[in-house]
């Protein structure tokens, strides 16, 4: 017992050297870095398999996607939506419309959605942010920046737009209101204007979503359906459809 807790107490000495060495800030994202790295590392292990649900005559395929990933990840997933493209299934797929009406109804929305979510939406290896500098990682790349198989102009965007999500949200906990701290501080750059809204996170990031999917899925007549989305959606999604009494069929 006395050598676990010498290890806990060495490792946590460690840690606050990290954090207050000279270049601090480089070592805490390194630190980070090394963190998402091994999140990455272990969702991938279990996110190697697909999902296959039926209900009359109809038959869904789940294709679990994490945002940021080795390129040979990517390369895999292409080739099962080839092969499901060429079954004659359609695609839904997983995507927050950022750009709305105008510029400032898109300023407007994504700095009310970063102030409950503290998220950007920006690519992970976009230059001006500066908020996911831990998933930009040596080796790996980002999903939208690779061919994984889809055709967004032709597949079927079964998301929410930042306006959907923060209206209904408003709803629900009423009107967001930006003070002069979000209007000041540019997308991507790092945000202290508020604390994290947890509730609000959670029924913004993964509720809304999650509902509106599943209500796609429902409402689809077509006989064949691929649902391309992040693994924590389609987890929550295939619980869902279980319960309105679509057969999980083993593959």
């Amino acid at each position: 017992m006395l050598g676990v807790l010498n290890h806990f107490i060495m490792k946590l000495i460690y840690f606050f050297i990290l954090l207050f060495l000279p270049n601090c800030g480089n070592a805490q994202i390194s630190l980070g870095t090394k963190i998402a790295k091994g999140q990455i590392n272990r969702i991938t292990k279990y996110n190697a398999f697909y999902t296959y649900f039926e209900k009359d005559d109809q038959k869904l395929f789940f294709v679990p996607m994490i945002h940021v990933n080795k390129p040979e990840f990517y390369e895999k997933r292409k080739s099962t939506i080839d092969s499901l493209r060429n079954e004659g299934y359609i695609f839904f797929y997983e995507g927050i419309q950022l750009e709305l009406e105008s510029k400032e109804e898109t300023e407007l929305y994504a700095k009310k959605f970063r102030k409950i979510t503290h998220e950007t939406l920006l690519n992970y290896y976009d230059e001006t942010n500066e908020e996911d500098r831990s998933y930009k990682i040596e080796g790996y790349v980002f999903q939208n920046d690779v061919d994984y198989g889809l055709d967004l102009d032709k597949d079927i965007n079964c998301d929410l737009s930042t306006k959907d999500l923060v209206q209904l949200y408003e709803e629900k906990f009423g009107k967001v209101i930006l003070t002069d701290c979000d209007w000041g501080t540019p997308i991507g750059k790092k945000y202290k204007c508020s604390k994290k809204d947890k509730k609000g996170y959670d029924y913004m990031i993964s509720t809304l979503r999650n509902e509106h999917l599943f209500n796609e899925i429902k409402n689809s007549k077509a006989k064949k359906i691929a649902v391309v989305y992040g693994m924590v959606h389609t987890n929550v999604v295939a619980l869902m459809l279980k319960h309105a009494e679509w057969k999980y069929v083993r593959l």
